[in-house]
């Protein structure tokens, strides 16, 4: 599974460091590139020599080396930004759910450490963008509240209206920066050991240029924001913040201030078990209307891009959504296939698997017998959690114990398998942004510890009779 989560991180977390200019021509940053790998290389020959003397096992060491080149590039990326901190970020996913513990909290020091850009940096381009007049319509806050691979959001105020709104404002030169970033990424990948393999490079470097691409245009964002904000106007479960045109152009978005607490935050940990499976249930069916009602989806799930609000009235706390810049929009053909093989996963009918995965191009007339089979039982096991037949995850009521399972792990390794034993080929690229998504949301039920009883949930979306 590919995904590639947009990490906005708390800037207070590096509060003293800036930048006042990004390196964007592709020898400067083709040259850091050059010296992170150098560096790496170092660190590891300096770290086993040190080690030695520690009498540490082999997989002790090699958890621990890991850790420490993970410690550094994070903060070269950090300085970096554009595609390449994408990337770090992308790969700083296995640490939510598929790596021991010990490097979990090195790869999640990438998500925390985005420096900022200088205001004194940001502000002309904000007023260019702008117009002048424009830009004194508003009283902006210096500091920003979040910073991430291609730009920062600030806190501001309308002068003529008292409205408070954010500014996701882009790094200047992030489109050079992104541009040279493109053409020197397999070389971060090359670092010889450093990260788990990943299958299917090529594709999933397509997938980083197209969403980076996308997500460069500001425009297409707000039109998106403002489809999701129509869809969801009347549903109080979940809150789109609205977005001001009049202050937004291709580098810059404007929407409304919208505060809440952090999914993994202590005041939703706090949350009754009843009230964090009712979120957890919101934000499957959620997943499922973009899926299967709407046919476009927010491909970037990440716990970052979400908040909560909690209200004394409301039983149940709303989910604040942030950032539309990776929606994706999926054909009819493809969704009806997708849909289908996802029913008869559930149904465990391998005749109707073997005609949608073939529709989608997952197997072919030739494969053997042995491959089919394994994505069958693959397919089977991702929708084990929505299954009504009892699982060691289940508890005597029916419910997922979503913070129990090792179904992630258990996914991977058969995954892993797979590539061992059979020449694979790509899947389908639009099952790439699927992947991320759903591996994102099992992220999200995982974090909020939910113990949920979702195959009527599944069902109805699937149109399968009770």
């Amino acid at each position: 599974m590919l995904y590639i989560p947009e990490v906005m991180s708390d800037s207070t977390s590096d509060s003293k460091k800036t930048l006042s200019k990004l390196r964007n021509s592709k020898l400067s940053r083709t040259w850091d590139v050059f010296n992170m790998v150098v560096g790496s290389g170092q660190k590891a020959l300096s770290y086993k020599i040190q080690s030695q003397f520690k009498n540490l096992s082999k997989e002790n060491l090699a958890l621990e080396l890991l850790a420490k080149q993970l410690e550094m590039i994070s903060k070269k990326l950090s300085h970096l930004k554009g595609g390449l901190m994408k990337v770090g970020q992308m790969l700083s996913v296995y640490g939510e759910y598929f790596l021991p513990p010990e490097i979990n909290k090195s790869l999640k020091s990438l998500q925390a450490k985005s420096i900022p850009f200088e205001w004194n940096a940001l502000s002309p381009l904000l007023e260019k963008e702008l117009g002048s007049d424009v830009f004194k319509e508003l009283e902006i806050h210096p500091l920003p509240l979040a910073s991430a691979s291609i730009g920062q959001v600030h806190r501001a105020k309308i002068l003529k209206t008292g409205e408070n709104i954010v500014l996701k404002i882009q790094y200047p030169g992030i489109e050079q920066a992104i541009e040279s970033d493109l053409s020197t990424l397999n070389s971060l990948f090359k670092i010889a050991d450093l990260f788990p393999k990943i299958s299917h490079l090529d594709l999933l470097f397509q997938e980083v240029e197209s969403m980076l691409k996308q997500e460069l245009d500001y425009i297409h964002e707000m039109n998106w924001t403002q489809k999701y904000f129509q869809k969801l106007k009347s549903d109080s479960r979940f809150i789109v913040p609205q977005v001001y045109p009049d202050y937004t152009t291709s580098r810059i978005l404007a929407t409304s201030y919208e505060e809440g607490h952090a999914i993994d935050s202590s005041e939703i940990s706090q949350l009754s078990q009843d009230q964090r499976n009712h979120i957890a249930f919101n934000v499957l069916e959620l997943y499922f209307q973009e899926l299967f009602a709407w046919g476009f989806v927010q491909t970037d799930p990440h716990i970052g891009n979400y908040k909560l609000r909690i209200d004394p009235l409301q039983s149940t706390p709303s989910l604040i959504l942030y950032d539309f810049g990776a929606v994706r929009e999926f054909s009819l053909e493809f969704l009806e296939n997708y849909k289908g093989l996802i029913r008869s996963a559930y149904l465990k009918n391998y005749s109707d698997m073997e005609l949608y995965a073939k529709n989608l191009r997952f197997v072919l007339p030739e494969d053997s017998a042995e491959l089919k089979t394994s994505f069958y039982e693959f397919c089977i096991l991702m929708v084990e959690p929505f299954s009504e037949s009892p699982t060691t995850w289940h508890d005597s009521e029916g419910r997922y114990d979503w913070a129990r399972t090792d179904l992630p792990k258990r996914l991977t390794l058969m995954v892993s398998n797979v590539i061992k034993n059979y020449s694979v080929r790509a899947p389908p690229r639009e099952v790439v942004f699927l992947d991320r998504k759903t591996t994102g949301v099992f992220i999200f039920l995982s974090v909020l510890k939910a113990n949920l009883n979702s195959s009527a949930l599944l069902k109805k979306y699937l149109q399968i009779p009770s």
